[in-house]
């Protein structure tokens, strides 16, 4: 008489469909509950203060050059003429309210003009399409450093050259950089909710629809420890119905 084999089966049935381990599902189930949006918000400036670090002009190669018109410099550190500081993100670290965050339906757009990638410091929803564009009409590749999502190296050959990328998991800072032109780098960061903003070019960020709360948010930029961000990488605040709360930040060389 044949073993009954329809328990064993089952079983595996259930765990290949909930994954390895059960992580990283990329779509809640039905019991999940999709999270409420708030009328409050977080908003400020990010200035620099103190001595400045030194930036260096881009030792570009030729088929770069002819792009611009002069000395091109290091942008690891970009300032407005008030000193106000772009390219800092900062994102809502804990304290948000329990449920799911369906992704924007709004593509990110990552694009390779004058042999860098615009914007250099991106961040995106777990889902969300990133609309990546070669304006130059030289090649370049895509070489996306993750260590939680996948890693891909991917050439764009020619002028107009258009691709797609999506992450399925949750990462901090990776790096999408052109192994040919070694400057050519973007910070990436994928999340599982919205709210967070990468200051412009005036310092300014803004994140809008919160929930009344107790917050904590994270103040992010590319040059780590050599830098110092007050009142702290890791700022915590209450917010309360409808507020408007507004908090500036300020970077300087650590001393």
């Amino acid at each position: 008489m044949p073993k009954k084999i329809f328990p064993t089966l089952l079983v595996a049935m259930l765990f290949a469909l909930a994954g390895c381990d059960g992580k990283h599902q990329s779509m809640p189930s039905a019991e999940v509950k999709r999270a409420l949006q708030g009328t409050g918000s977080f908003s400020g400036t990010v200035r620099f203060e103190g001595k400045k670090p030194r930036l260096r002009p881009i030792n570009m190669t030729i088929d770069c050059k002819g792009k611009h018109t002069g000395e091109v410099m290091d942008e690891t550190l970009v300032l407005s003429e008030d000193d106000a500081v772009a390219n800092v993100f900062v994102s809502i670290k804990s304290g948000l309210p329990a449920g799911y965050y369906p992704p924007h339906d709004t593509d990110a757009i990552l694009e390779q003009s004058g042999c860098f990638y615009c914007p250099r410091v991106l961040a995106v929803m777990v889902g969300q399409k990133i609309s990546l564009r070669n304006s130059d009409g030289i090649f370049h590749n895509v070489h996306v450093y993750a260590k939680i999502n996948d890693e891909q190296n991917i050439g764009m050959s020619g002028n107009g050259q258009h691709m797609t990328l999506v992450f399925s998991k949750e990462e901090a800072m990776f790096n999408i950089k052109c192994d040919v032109h070694p400057w050519m780098v973007n910070y990436l960061a994928v999340l599982s909710h919205p709210y967070f903003a990468v200051t412009d070019k005036d310092g300014k960020f803004s994140i809008a629809k919160l929930q009344p709360g107790n917050y904590e948010v994270e103040v992010w930029h590319e040059s780590g420890d050599q830098t110092v961000i007050a009142p702290g990488k890791q700022f915590r605040f209450e917010l309360k119905q409808d507020e408007q709360k507004v908090q500036d930040f300020a970077i300087s060389l650590k001393k």
